[in-house]
């Protein structure tokens, strides 16, 4: 479940890899954070919850245990240790810096020479909107990829299971690492076991809903209709097929990241909340993608450069380029 971690696709020294990967994340970070505070969408949010996130954290809790653990806790928590130092908008700004540099080391320390590769694809809406818009999404990616650099399997698993209390989203991605993690150790069969996960995350979101536990992402996106067209799924159904066919080995090590395409297409069509899954695990995805055969390899990024395109040609004439 690790052995992604440990690819080096470039014969640069160690030191010089980590130091280009430090430069580019903090270059990243700093980007990121130094945008107007105020500019985007969900921004208000973000800030209220900075001011009255013990508040909060005490009426979820108020209602019941099942509605506080569901509405994560952590996310709250981590906006009183830092109010308590820092003003509203500094918070916000430390979770954008945080958000964007862990993801940005993680691929560049391990993909060296695919670090203009890695800026470009910035603009896809998979990556860009998680540290623009979903803050909260961006700091629970970057403490899941912490997690996976770490040696220690308890302490692995421990820290990816408090992501589901930064960002409910994780807690499907986290059954399905588990669900992985048996695979390889079980010999199960792959697909039925994958589907078997996609098809109980879905029951047990609409079970969630149907108990009325408040989950603020059912909540959400109960009522939504799904509207998506064909392009997407035909575009990740060949990311798919790249990983499927790359060989025994690299379907190994990315069984996490099939398993999470195979969630998305199985619910592409049925609902609205998919997406969300995809962009939790993109750059896990990314990393995966840029270590499969040559072949495979160039079919991962020619796909992603499309997609990329293709969220650009939408955002060019977007008033505030579509963010």
């Amino acid at each position: 479940m690790r052995v992604f971690c440990k690819m080096e696709l470039c014969g640069a020294s160690v030191s010089l890899r980590q130091l280009r990967a430090f430069l580019v994340a903090t270059v990243a970070g700093v980007s990121f954070a130094a945008l107007p505070i105020d500019a985007f969408k969900d921004r208000d949010n973000y800030l209220a919850i900075a001011g009255d996130a013990a508040v909060r954290l005490g009426a979820n809790f108020g209602e019941s245990w099942l509605y506080g653990l569901l509405n994560e806790p952590l996310w709250l928590v981590l906006n009183v240790a830092l109010g308590s130092v820092v003003g509203a908008e500094n918070v916000l700004r430390i979770f954008i810096f945080f958000g964007a540099f862990v993801p940005y080391w993680f691929v560049v320390s391990r993909a060296p020479k695919y670090t203009v590769l890695v800026l470009v694809l910035t603009f896809s809406g998979y990556i860009l909107t998680n540290h623009v818009h979903h803050i909260r999404m961006s700091v629970a990616i970057s403490v899941w990829l912490l997690a996976l650099t770490l040696e220690r399997t308890s302490v692995r698993i421990f820290l990816l299971s408090l992501t589901p209390l930064i960002h409910i989203v994780f807690l499907p991605l986290f059954l399905l690492y588990m669900g992985v993690g048996a695979v390889q150790r079980y010999r199960a069969r792959l697909t039925l076991t994958l589907f078997g996960v996609a098809g109980s995350v879905l029951a047990m979101l609409f079970l969630l809903d149907y108990l009325g536990a408040g989950v603020r992402q059912v909540e959400r996106y109960a009522a939504m209709e799904v509207q998506v067209g064909g392009g997407a799924f035909i575009a990740w159904a060949i990311i798919l097929g790249a990983f499927a066919t790359a060989g025994k080995e690299h379907v190994r090590r990315n069984l996490f990241s099939i398993g999470l395409i195979v969630v998305y297409l199985s619910m592409y069509w049925f609902f609205p909340y998919t997406r969300r899954f995809l962009e939790a695990g993109i750059w896990v995805i990314l990393l995966g993608g840029l270590a499969l055969p040559m072949a495979n390899r160039w079919v991962f990024i020619g796909v992603m450069c499309l997609l990329t395109a293709w969220d650009v040609m939408l955002r060019w004439k977007a008033p505030g380029w579509g963010l």
